[in-house]
């Protein structure tokens, strides 16, 4: 295991988790093993048992500040792209979420935004669920971002325009 106590990481879709400790637990009332508390930074009151010996292989780091920069001086690189059918794009937008890669995601949230404003401007409305995925994926990406680069959640947008705006300048 590669982290310790109070060390913070990335969990799939729970986000941004603290690490509480190990604790040794019997889920099947019969096998005891050691598992690694995860707590979300966000979702007061939710905890997370990773097996230890898995824990490598299912959170990561935290992004430095550093890749951060490069991830927001690369976002206008990144062209949207859009699947019309809705099932396969919800496979495509799962399989996204899931794999840590922000390229990918940060993808996914401009086809989403760019859908979203085409729709509006016909009078209508982006379905509940592009909707629900466009607010998990920026959920999850302004999490770390706050985190690591010691803002509030709320205050990541206008940090990654401002360095948008900074760099063309």
């Amino acid at each position: 295991m590669n982290y310790a106590a109070d060390d913070y990481v990335v969990y799939g879709t729970a986000g941004v988790c603290q690490i509480a400790g190990v604790e040794t637990k019997s889920f099947d009332g019969i096998h005891e093993d050691k598992y690694c508390k995860l707590v979300p930074v966000q979702a007061t009151g939710s905890t997370y048992y990773v097996p230890e010996n898995t824990l490598d292989s299912k959170v990561r780091k935290l992004l430095s500040r550093d890749e951060i920069y490069t991830i927001i001086d690369n976002m206008p690189n990144i062209e949207p792209k859009w699947c019309n059918d809705r099932n396969e794009r919800k496979q495509i937008f799962n399989a996204v979420l899931k794999s840590d890669d922000y390229e990918k995601i940060i993808c996914m949230i401009k086809s989403l935004h760019a859908q979203k404003e085409k729709r509006v401007s016909g009078g209508k409305r982006l379905s509940s669920n592009d909707e629900k995925t466009m607010k998990l994926a920026e959920n999850l990406m302004y999490q770390e971002f706050a985190m690591v680069l010691g803002i509030d959640k709320d205050d990541v947008l206008r940090f990654i325009i401002d360095r948008l705006e900074n760099t063309n300048s």
